[in-house]
């Protein structure tokens, strides 16, 4: 049986079409959910994972930090990205 390949993405400024945050290290972490879940999609990629997630196992990586990974999951299922995690 032939193991599938792993492909990697990251999320923010590939699979979103990230923002700049002004005062970065000042905003508290209720505000950093807000711009997550606010996040716009960058399409054109998600449409790459999804099919690229047909032939290849899929994972997305992120540096955000585990407090943020209910909203980032809900991003992900919000845009329907097809993901093998």
């Amino acid at each position: 049986m032939k193991r599938k390949k792993i492909i990697a993405f990251d999320l923010d400024g590939t699979l979103t079409n990230k923002g700049h945050f002004k005062d970065f290290f000042d905003i508290t972490p209720n505000k950093m959910i807000e711009i997550y879940k606010n996040m716009k999609p960058n399409k054109k990629m998600i449409a790459l994972v999804n099919r690229l997630a047909e032939k290849y196992l899929v994972y997305i990586y992120t540096a955000r930090s585990d407090i943020y990974q209910d909203c980032t999951v809900k991003w992900l299922k919000k845009w329907e990205l097809t993901t093998s995690l």
